[in-house]
């Protein structure tokens, strides 16, 4: 497979280590709110993946919001919990993918994720 310059395919450690991070943040994109759990037991996956914030940054609105960000505007949207293999082969492809011109899909995901990121890192915090 051929892979836009500067990108390369996750290998097998790289998609394990990934997909915790993948399907708890999928949460996020739930049309449903998270609860005070919720949020700690996101966070604890967070902290034990050992990416820094900038990395869970990248793969909140790179790898999962362009495929799950219209849930949170769809009327009846998903709110029981998205197809964890489904979410993965998704954010999979889309680590691949060098980051597009996504400029409003990007503003978008910051504005509706920000309240629940906030939320993630305070309770990542008070694990410390």
């Amino acid at each position: 497979m051929v892979l836009p310059a500067g990108r390369k395919a996750l290998d097998v450690q790289g998609r394990r280590r990934r997909q915790p991070v993948w399907t708890a943040l999928s949460e996020l994109f739930l049309d449903t709110e998270l609860t005070e759990a919720d949020l700690r037991r996101i966070a604890r996956v967070l902290d034990a993946s050992g990416y820094p914030d900038t990395t869970l940054r990248k793969i909140l609105h790179r790898e999962l919001a362009p495929f799950l960000l219209g849930n949170l505007f769809t009327v009846a949207g998903v709110w029981n919990g998205f197809d964890e293999a489904w979410v993965c082969e998704q954010a999979e492809r889309y680590a691949r993918r060098p980051p597009t011109g996504g400029a409003l899909r990007a503003w978008l995901s910051a504005r509706t994720l920000g309240a629940a990121w906030r939320g993630l890192q305070g309770w990542r915090a008070s694990q410390c």
